[in-house]
């Protein structure tokens, strides 16, 4: 199918205020300390690579968390 001239880049996603988030934007999840950077799509929400990921990661995890475009700022 071929997307129609409305739809955003397949790398970016837009928040209902407006605000726009890219692949590789630094991102803080909203009061909480974790931030790092957005590597992928899940849907509507963001796939991002926690900073600090080393310090809780398992054996089969990748370091990544799963959140919506609402708990995001830009870092």
């Amino acid at each position: 199918m071929i997307p129609h001239w409305t739809d955003p880049p397949p790398n970016e996603r837009k928040r209902d205020d407006g605000a726009v988030f890219q692949l590789g934007d630094l991102v803080k999840v909203k009061d909480q300390e974790i931030h790092g950077k957005i590597v992928r799509w899940d849907g509507g929400k963001a796939v991002v690579l926690d900073d600090d990921a080393a310090d809780w990661m398992e054996d089969d995890d990748d370091g990544t968390l799963v959140f919506s475009l609402s708990e995001l700022v830009k870092w």
